[in-house]
Parts: C-alpha cells; sequence; structure tokens
C-alpha cells in the first residue's frame, strides 16, 4: 500500500515507488530532548530526521478531521466596557477614596 502523501509517483526501472514532491523549506525549532529523540530514530532507521518529521505531520495530519470550508474563525472573547465617565486626572483619588 502506498503512503498518504502529496506528490507524483514514479515506478522506477526496479519496480520501486518513487514521490517527488515539490517541497518548501521551513524552520522548526525543537526542545533538546525532542531532538535527541529524533536524532536517536534517525540513526537507527537510517533515515532523515527531515523525513521523519514529515511522516510525523503527515500521520497526524491524517487524524484531524477536514477543515470546514465557509466556516467563520472563532474569535477572541473580549469585553466592551464602554468609555470611561471620569476625568483621568481623579482617577487616582478616586481609586483610593475611602468613603462609600
Amino acid at each position: 500500500m502506498l503512503p498518504v502523501c502529496y506528490g507524483v509517483h514514479l515506478l522506477t526501472k526496479h519496480g520501486y515507488v518513487k514521490s517527488v514532491y515539490a517541497m518548501k523549506k521551513i524552520q522548526v525549532l525543537f526542545p533538546e530532548p525532542v531532538l535527541e529523540r529524533l536524532k536517536t530514530i534517525s540513526a537507527v532507521d537510517d533515515r532523515p530526521v527531515s523525513e521523519i518529521v514529515r511522516r510525523c505531520v503527515e500521520f497526524w495530519l491524517d487524524r484531524l478531521p477536514p477543515p470546514e470550508k465557509g466556516k467563520k474563525k472563532k474569535r477572541f472573547p473580549y469585553f466592551d466596557g464602554g468609555e470611561v465617565r471620569m476625568d483621568p486626572k481623579r482617577m487616582r483619588e478616586a481609586i483610593y477614596d475611602d468613603t462609600p
């Protein structure tokens, strides 16, 4: 079974499937422990870290529900308290005033 990926699958003369991708380079920052685990897996599997990361991302994305088209993004909730009704010069005095 071929992996789910975005690209063109080519059959080589030896019968292997080769995928050709149009890739873009990005920079990703990992904490040291995660990077060490990636490097260990890379050495054991004899694959580059970039391939392991790509496969992990594809695996994760395949499990997410597809985005709904036309659905609005959730907006961050906010509160509009209206306009300030006190002279800014009197605010400090009003804050520390002990009278009810």
